[in-house]
C-alpha cells in the first residue's frame, strides 16, 4: 500500500525540470508514488517533460486548464497515499525530506500539515538565503494573521484533513494560504514545521511569486485577511493589513539591514 503521493504541476520544460524531479527519484524514502500534472503545455515541452518521467512510480496526466489549483486537486483525486507531499517543478528536495516528514506525521496524529526550513536558491542553483521555519504549532497559529508560515512546496499533508476542509480553492493565487487558514478554523493546532532545512525554493524571474506579480498576490492575501476577520473576528488579521502594506514592508525591511549590517 502506497503511504506517500507526491504531487506536482508544471506548464512547461526548462533547465530546473529534471533536477526538480531526480530529487524526487533520489529520496531515501522509498513507499511513494509520484504524480506530475502537465497542464496547458505545447506539445514538445509535453514530450520533453515525458523524457524525465521514465520511472515506475511517476504517473504523467495532462490537462488543458491553466490554474494550479485545479492540477493540484487534479492530483488529489487520483492520489492514492495516505499523506501528501507537494513539489514545484523549479525547486529541489533534500533526499531525507519525505522520510522526515513521514516520520513526524507518524508520531503526531494531530498534526494535518508538516514544512520545514529552506534555502532560497537563484537561477544558477546557488543559495542566497536560508530561512528558518517558524516552529510549534501554537506559533505558527499565532503567525498566520501576518503572512503564510509554511514553503507550500516543502508540505506533507494528511490527505483525509485536506479533503475535509475541501481541499485548494479554485481562483486564488495564494490557494496554500487560503488552505492553512481553512484548516485552523475548526483545528487551530494543525501546523507545524520540521526546524531540519529539507528544501531549496528557487527564486526566479517567471515564476508566479516574482516581482511582476507581487501586487495581483497581494490582493489576493489582503482579500483572505478580510474574509477570515469577518468569519473569526480575530484582530490579528487586521494586523495582517498593515503587516503586508508596502510603506511598512519597506521600513521593515529597512530595519533589519541596519540591525545586520
Amino acid at each position: 500500500m502506497i503511504k506517500v503521493s507526491v504531487i506536482m504541476a508544471i506548464n512547461k520544460f526548462d533547465d530546473f525540470t529534471e533536477i526538480a524531479i531526480e530529487s524526487i527519484l533520489k529520496q531515501t524514502y522509498k513507499n511513494f508514488e509520484f504524480l506530475v500534472v502537465v497542464n496547458n503545455c505545447t506539445d514538445s515541452d509535453f514530450e520533453l517533460i515525458n523524457t524525465c518521467c521514465n520511472d515506475h512510480r511517476i504517473n504523467i496526466y495532462r490537462n488543458t486548464i491553466p490554474q494550479l489549483p485545479y492540477s493540484l486537486n487534479f492530483a488529489l483525486d487520483h492520489a492514492k497515499g495516505e499523506y501528501i507531499a507537494r513539489m514545484d517543478a523549479d525547486d529541489i528536495s533534500s533526499p531525507e525530506r519525505l522520510m522526515k516528514q513521514v516520520l513526524f506525521l507518524d508520531s503526531n496524529p494531530n498534526i494535518s500539515v508538516v514544512g520545514c526550513s529552506y534555502s532560497l536558491i537563484d537561477e544558477k542553483g546557488n543559495i542566497t538565503a536560508d530561512i528558518k521555519a517558524t516552529l510549534t504549532p501554537k506559533k505558527i497559529y499565532e503567525k498566520l494573521p501576518l503572512g503564510t508560515q509554511l514553503c507550500h512546496p516543502s508540505v506533507m499533508m494528511r490527505k483525509k484533513d485536506i479533503f475535509a476542509v475541501g481541499c485548494y480553492c479554485y481562483g486564488f493565487f495564494a490557494e496554500d494560504y487560503d488552505l492553512w487558514l481553512r484548516l485552523i478554523r475548526s483545528k487551530p493546532y494543525c501546523l507545524d514545521n520540521l526546524p531540519d532545512n529539507l528544501f531549496k525554493y528557487r527564486v526566479h524571474s517567471l515564476q508566479s511569486t516574482n516581482e511582476s506579480n507581487v501586487i495581483r498576490n497581494r490582493s489576493y492575501n489582503y482579500s483572505l485577511l478580510l474574509m477570515n476577520y469577518l468569519q473569526t473576528k480575530r484582530l490579528k488579521f487586521l494586523l495582517g493589513f498593515l503587516w503586508l502594506n508596502p510603506i511598512f514592508v519597506k521600513i521593515k525591511d529597512n530595519l533589519i539591514k541596519k540591525i545586520r549590517g
